[in-house]
């Protein structure tokens, strides 16, 4: 049985009374010779995937930032990060003069492209766990997209549903459970969430299977986030169990996800009623909330979109400090937040090719 709750943002804040949430918030500020840094994701140990550009050249290089250190990758190949892990491997997606995308892996500063399956035309890592399980897409020869596991050296395609053509995984979990979006052309709005298991293959979530969908995150209890788009406009969602609870927006016509952490705590952005855009976090208990309602008195900051989320609480994102676009490292309790009820997730709406997998707007 599939429940369904839609859950407009004047309720939320009609019925759900937030708690107090301490923050403080700096500046990422890029490394000596970088002259712009892009945040992607931050892991348990609040090393953060970043995305550099190199002053010289205007090179997109991709850096692991460990408390304001930066390790960045050697050459001057094109690359755009995606995720990190607790381990502290980034993954992603470079470019070269074809165009073609090609997945690989980071430590430190060096780089590792994953063996892809024979006669694909391109490949990018959207996510790894902790277990070193990467996913994404791979291109294939005959044109259509398929979301792939990668586990040591080894590539393998997980297929997509039915007469589907195309697949996209996003994100896994410790358990290597795997979401994304599967069906005919997903990013053209044809694609529905799902979840992969290997005992259970490839299933489209309950309720969202007859909607545009798109899952972007889950976190290690199974909760699914991400956004459905059944009257053509985006509203993040999360899931559990067959239940799908629309989270709404903050007073504008669409939401977005970006991450989701072990006590369900969603971030991401939504529009606001003049058609800008905020960073939002959810809670079970306090419904959708503006993350800049959690900033110090006169920060100079307007947070425009988080981007994700850990276990204690550590946000990274992207705004305004003072009027310049910069990106942010916010300091919250929310991981000590309550865990939400069940069917907490939050979804997001994929863009075409390559950047479905970039989720937010470019604030260069």
């Amino acid at each position: 049985m599939v429940c369904r709750f839609l859950v407009s943002s004047a309720l939320l804040a009609a019925s759900f009374v937030p708690a107090a949430v301490a923050s403080s918030i700096v500046a990422i500020l890029p490394p000596s010779g970088y002259s712009y840094v892009d945040t992607v994701a931050i892991n348990n140990n609040g090393q953060i995937a970043t995305t550099v550009t190199k002053s010289s050249n205007g090179v997109d290089l991709t850096a692991i930032d460990t408390n304001g250190t930066f390790a960045v990758s050697t050459g001057n190949t094109q690359r755009t990060a995606l995720a990190i892990n607790d381990s502290g491997k980034l993954v992603g997606y470079s470019t070269s003069g074809s165009g073609a995308p090609a997945a690989y892996s980071q430590t430190g500063t060096a780089t590792t492209n994953l063996t892809a399956i024979a006669h694909n035309q391109g490949s990018i890592a959207s996510s790894i766990n902790d277990a070193g399980t990467i996913v994404g897409v791979v291109y294939t020869q005959s044109g259509f997209t398929h979301a792939f596991s990668y586990t040591g050296t080894t590539m393998t395609d997980i297929g997509t549903i039915g007469s589907g053509t195309d697949s996209y995984a996003y994100d896994i979990n410790s358990s290597g459970m795997i979401v994304g979006a599967a069906g005919v052309d997903p990013n053209s709005g044809g694609g529905h969430a799902f979840s992969y298991t290997t005992s259970g293959g490839m299933q489209f979530l309950a309720g969202l299977n007859t909607v545009p969908s798109t899952a972007w995150a889950v976190n290690d209890a199974g909760e699914i986030a991400g956004d459905e788009s059944p009257l053509g406009e985006s509203n993040a969602f999360i899931y559990l169990g067959g239940i799908v609870t629309d989270l709404g927006t903050l007073g504008g016509s669409q939401s977005f996800v970006a991450g989701i952490n072990s006590s369900g705590i969603v971030v991401g952005s939504s529009d606001l009623a003049d058609g800008s855009s905020t960073a939002f976090y959810y809670t079970g208990t306090g419904g959708m909330l503006d993350l800049n309602t959690l900033l110090p008195a006169n920060s100079g900051w307007v947070l425009q979109g988080a981007e994700g989320i850990n276990d204690s609480g550590q946000i990274v994102g992207y705004g305004l400090f003072n009027g310049t676009a910069e990106a942010f490292l916010m300091n919250t309790d929310l991981g000590a937040a309550a865990t939400p009820e069940p069917g907490t997730v939050v979804l997001l709406t994929m863009g075409a090719g390559i950047i479905a997998f970039v989720r937010k707007q470019s604030v260069k």
